[in-house]
């Protein structure tokens, strides 16, 4: 595949995985949306080292934070903390997908 098509495929997800973190800071996401997030993140794990771009750490975080999302004391705060990973992550690839591929 295209480093461009796998770079653009990785931004959707990155901006899908924000969009679940940010819904949740206004409203109850649906467990079934939150069933989703696994997948993402781990596809976008699975895509950052088909691109070269490992950041293993940022998307293990969003990984153990997942499950806590379902405990409804923390909730919230797991919520903001997510929504401010993921839209850091998304703009991280947004600023390198924006860049010349060299080749």
């Amino acid at each position: 595949m295209d480093t461009k098509t796998t770079l653009l495929i990785q931004l959707a997800i990155r901006g899908a995985i924000f969009l679940l973190f940010f819904i949740g800071l206004f409203m109850a996401v649906p467990s079934l949306l939150l069933y989703l997030l696994f997948p993402l993140i781990i596809t976008n794990l699975v895509l950052g080292f088909f691109n070269g771009k490992k950041n293993i750490i940022v998307n293990l975080l969003l990984l153990a934070l997942s499950p806590l999302l379902f405990i409804i004391v923390i909730d919230y705060i797991v919520t903001i903390i997510g929504t401010i990973l993921s839209l850091v992550h998304f703009l991280m690839l947004l600023k390198e997908y924006k860049k010349p591929i060299k080749k």
